[in-house]
């Protein structure tokens, strides 16, 4: 039963990350096989998840290239590892901006409290910046640097109006990094006037009632896709704005009733939030309760110093299901200051790590984290350390204080584990689940 339990498991975890159940031919391996087989499945994991990585980018990208001249936009939500959907949406926009598709670029890391002035003035620096970037193009364009200039120096009453008029003459991609309520939506959306030039705009958030609600109109179900089977990774977008066609809205008819109007739209208002539910049940936790608590029992602990809280058991046991519940925790989210999520990719990168990390921390790159991180309070998850050269080289750039920091680490091999984390108690082996929960999870994710 026991052996059984951990193959129900293993099955599972593999089989959402990577769609591997299509048939019933496979052979079991044999046992003076299973290391050589073991390394092959490592590097074709590494492989698989490349190139999931490579699909989510390029189902993005077609998103946003579409044929269709109104202004969209495009939510990207994402309850994992902000690493990954800021990772995936930086390197669409970076095709995007080199081939030059949109006459304006900026990415907006959205800052809190919002202040619609600085959001107008920030997008406008960027501008600027490309277009003294794109030295061969400042001439064509038209209302080039000079009139970016002339409006960053408007005043806040001006402001807006003047980049209302600007914007609605180009074509624009901007990316809106870390949307958090509807009301910043209201505030942001009301600058963007739909100009008929294909324009988009991309929103990233950890919130699916947010990525839902600023897609079309409320009363309209959005589409969704899955970007990523390896995560809970979504793209919200307008229903029809994928396909040619318009969408039109409920009771517009001159026949139709008050109530049927009014029950279309109910429907329509039950359906997003299926559609919202629908998404959500495909990150929930399955008989990890326990496990959970006493992870956040470790993380919680009064402890002024750096401490190590190291995650082990076999692969596709649930670790990374596990933690990245944990780091989502409404008990840890108002406990530190900067907050990161990390998949070690391969072959192991310290310096891409090291920037996905300072991106997720809000800083611009490596060194600002540097110079801003001490003294800070900040929580890391690095999941799927492979080796102590691996934890090393990484550690090394988080030195010990006194603020009461955590690291979560997830690792199949419990010397990593001890190497990682030097105090027993912080160490926690992952084992497989009870009966009653292996079936759960098998019927519900399988």
């Amino acid at each position: 039963m026991k052996e059984l339990r951990a193959n129900v498991e293993d099955v599972s975890q593999r089989n959402m990350r990577y769609h591997l159940i299509k048939g019933s031919d496979s052979k079991p391996a044999t046992t003076g096989g299973q290391s050589a087989i073991a390394g092959a499945t490592v590097m074709s994991g590494n492989d698989e998840a490349r190139r999931q990585l490579e699909k989510a980018k390029d189902d993005l990208f077609q998103l946003i290239r579409k044929r269709d001249n109104d202004l969209r936009v495009i939510a990207v939500w994402g309850t994992s590892s902000d690493l990954r959907r800021t990772s995936i949406i930086e390197r669409v926009f970076a095709d995007l901006k080199k081939n030059s598709v949109f006459d304006c670029h900026a990415w907006i890391r959205l800052t809190r409290p919002f202040n619609s002035t600085e959001f107008l003035r920030s997008i406008i620096r960027q501008f600027y910046v490309n277009f003294l970037q794109e030295s061969d193009r400042k001439e064509k364009v038209i209302g080039g640097p000079q009139d970016l200039r002339r409006m960053g120096m408007k005043k806040e009453n001006d402001l807006a109006d003047e980049f209302k008029r600007y914007v609605n003459e180009k074509s624009f991609l901007i990316v809106l990094d870390d949307l958090s309520t509807i009301d910043e939506w209201d505030c942001i959306n009301a600058c963007f006037p739909n100009n008929k030039k294909g324009s988009r705009i991309i929103v990233s958030t950890e919130l699916v009632e947010v990525a839902s609600l600023c897609v079309g109109p409320e009363n309209i179900t959005p589409e969704h896709k899955q970007l990523s089977v390896d995560l809970t990774l979504y793209a919200f977008y307008e229903k029809g704005s994928q396909d040619g066609t318009e969408s039109t809205e409920a009771g517009s008819s001159s026949n139709v009733g008050t109530d049927v109007s009014e029950s279309s739209a109910n429907r329509k208002m039950l359906n997003r939030t299926d559609t919202m539910l629908a998404a959500l049940k495909e990150s929930q936790l399955i008989g990890r309760e326990t496990e959970k608590a006493e992870i956040i029992k470790r993380i919680t602990t009064e402890d002024s110093q750096l401490e190590v809280i190291c995650v082990w058991g076999m692969g596709g046991i649930g670790k990374t299901t596990l933690v990245r519940d944990v780091y989502q925790d409404e008990k840890l989210s108002g406990k530190f200051e900067k907050r990161a999520c990390a998949t070690i990719m391969r072959p192991f990168n310290v310096n891409e790590l090291l920037q996905n990390i300072a991106l997720q921390f809000g800083y611009k790159d490596v060194p600002e984290m540097y110079r801003e991180l001490p003294g800070k309070k900040y929580l890391i998850v690095l999941d799927d350390v492979s080796s102590n050269v691996e934890w090393d080289t990484i550690i090394q750039h988080f030195p010990a204080t006194e603020t009461s920091c955590r690291i979560i680490v997830t690792t199949r091999v419990k010397d990593i584990a001890t190497h990682c984390s030097k105090k027993h108690e912080k160490i926690y082996r992952l084992q497989s689940l009870e009966d009653n929960n292996t079936l759960d999870l098998f019927t519900k994710k399988v």
